[in-house]
């Protein structure tokens, strides 16, 4: 078996992504969001990736709780909640109503991916107010509550 030092596999993986970004836009299928969020998650996976997926993310006309999930856990994995969690904040509206009658979407639910990404961040940030509203979250709208969102709750 061949051992790929790290350098080499981040290397590997700029170049792979760029192959695959110049097919994708020669052939015609960069407007397909699925095939946006695939390159909004793959970016970040890279060296300097995350400057690139935001900016392809920018640019989506269609975008889903996927893709949300895709560029803020590629924020989250490169340990910058700063810029993670107001994309967080793009996808979810927060105002009076939301926080009295369980938050309102702009479109997207939260998912179980989500949410433990951005719990994650609340518990590394110390945002414990955001914390509670996602908390709030689970519960009103039925989130299973399985062992890796109990685990990320009592890391928080």
């Amino acid at each position: 078996m061949l051992n790929i030092p790290p350098c080499a596999e981040i290397i590997k993986g700029t170049v792979f992504n760029t192959f695959c970004s110049c097919q994708i836009v020669k052939t015609g299928f960069l407007h397909y969001p699925v095939v946006e969020t695939s390159l909004v998650d793959s970016y970040p996976k890279v060296l300097g990736g995350l400057r690139d997926a935001q900016k392809l993310f920018d640019e989506m006309s269609e975008r889903n709780v996927v893709c949300f999930t895709a560029l803020v856990s590629g924020y989250l994995r490169a340990g910058d909640v700063e810029c993670g969690l107001p994309v967080f904040d793009e996808m979810v509206e927060r105002d009076v109503l939301a926080w009295n009658a369980g938050g309102f979407c702009k479109g997207n639910k939260l998912n179980q991916v989500m949410v433990i990404c951005v719990l994650s961040a609340c518990g590394h940030a110390s945002m414990l107010q955001l914390g509670k509203w996602i908390h709030g979250y689970v519960y009103r709208h039925g989130l299973v509550v399985d062992s890796f969102l109990s685990n990320v709750l009592v890391d928080m």
